[in-house]
């Protein structure tokens, strides 16, 4: 099991993780089809305006025919539950 997922904006900190599963899938359509979009990143706040082409601004369409999409499901520590 990975215990360290590491991303932030300021690469000087960093948080451990359990992850539990990797969800593979061909695109983000395909990902933001299968999970609640809360459960993806997005908040009450903005939820309601996701759309998987919002991912684009990070993969291309062709870097995600090319290689793919991954969902990452983590677990945080109990200290930041």
């Amino acid at each position: 099991m990975i215990k360290l997922f590491e991303y932030s904006n300021d690469l000087t900190q960093t948080i451990q993780v359990d992850v539990i599963a990797l969800h593979p899938f061909p695109s983000f359509v395909e990902l933001y089809q299968a999970f609640p979009l809360l459960e993806c990143g997005y908040t009450s706040n903005n939820v309601e305006a996701a759309s998987p082409e919002d991912m684009e601004a990070h993969y291309s369409l062709e870097q995600q025919a090319h290689y793919g999409v991954l969902g990452i499901e983590i677990s945080l520590p109990d200290h930041f539950a």
